[in-house]
């Protein structure tokens, strides 16, 4: 599903006892900034750039690890479970 970043949207309640999972990518040219500094950016398929896409996912989880490491807690990724106790993404 795509959608436009001005169309309202969210998900129904998971009523289920199963994990249901997304993943939120966000198109950009390369180059364009992201807004989101501190996170890392990958590149998926360039025409000018062939040999800059990632293609090694070690090093993309090594690179957002990392990321996590150095960013005040208050801007890591949150979620809510069902008990609305909030859970976060802890890297050690």
């Amino acid at each position: 599903m795509l959608l436009h970043k001005l169309i309202p949207h969210h998900s129904t309640p998971n009523l289920t006892d199963n994990i249901r999972w997304s993943i939120d990518l966000r198109y950009q040219k390369t180059g364009t900034p992201t807004d989101r500094v501190r996170y890392p950016a990958f590149i998926t398929r360039s025409r000018s750039q062939p040999g800059a896409k990632y293609t090694d996912y070690e090093e993309w989880y090594q690179r957002w690890l990392e990321a996590l490491k150095q960013a005040p807690l208050s801007t890591h990724p949150v979620r809510e479970n069902p008990l609305n106790e909030h859970l976060t993404v802890s890297v050690d």
